[in-house]
């Protein structure tokens, strides 16, 4: 059962990446002297000084999850391949949704950090939603 849930995982990983799911939001109509719109979390301002909002991807509840496995550890605040790989636009943090991320905690109250191998280790992460919006951050 295992195995599989990792290949749904994986196939759900190559299908949004080939779907291009990336969305860039807007960055309001705020304006600031200290170089940033003082609203964006872990950018200083709006797009990290050069005037563009920071960078959303669209993720699946699998892509989400296999971003937890692949940090050290589950926060709201997580890195890894796959996020390295989505956040295109120089961020290299994802900032997940808190609810998912509570969830995923809840499921995994012994979650240490990924094995010393260096590999991802598994979680048991919750479905729903389906999709949710990331932020790609750099901290």
């Amino acid at each position: 059962m295992r195995l599989t849930a990792k290949l749904v995982r994986v196939a759900a990983v190559v299908a949004a990446a080939s779907a291009g799911t990336v969305v860039v939001a807007g960055c309001g109509s705020s304006t600031s002297t200290s170089g940033g719109d003082g609203g964006v979390v872990g950018c200083g301002g709006c797009g990290c000084g050069n005037g563009q909002p920071p960078q959303t991807v669209t993720v699946t509840a699998a892509q989400a999850c296999q971003i937890l496995e692949e940090s050290y550890s589950i926060t709201t605040y997580a890195s890894g391949e796959l996020c390295r790989s989505l956040c295109t636009q120089g961020g290299f943090e994802c900032e997940l949704p808190q609810s998912y991320v509570t969830e995923a905690q809840s499921l995994n109250p012994d979650a240490g950090p990924p094995p010393a191998d260096g590999g991802p280790r598994t979680l048991d992460c919750p479905t729903s939603p389906a999709s949710m919006t990331v932020t790609c951050v750099i901290q």
